[in-house]
């Protein structure tokens, strides 16, 4: 919760991103985990997928930069 959901990183950046498209499906599926009915929204889609790409990409960077040429 405390990495992907209540971190504010990604809530407000000060720089506009480039708008990504995400499966519908997978969409609701995350909407679903953020909304909760007593507390309502606990962070944005938007917020939620960067804190989780973040934390793979940090958690696989020596895999990762391996590939790189």
């Amino acid at each position: 919760m405390e990495r992907f959901i209540y971190n504010n990183t990604y809530a407000a950046p000060q720089v506009k991103y480039i708008t990504t498209e995400i499966d519908p499906e997978i969409e609701w599926k995350i909407r679903r985990i953020l909304f909760c009915r007593k507390k309502g929204r606990s962070c944005s889609l938007k917020a939620f997928v960067n804190n989780v790409l973040a934390a793979h990409l940090e958690e696989y960077a020596d895999v990762i930069n391996q590939l790189k040429p």
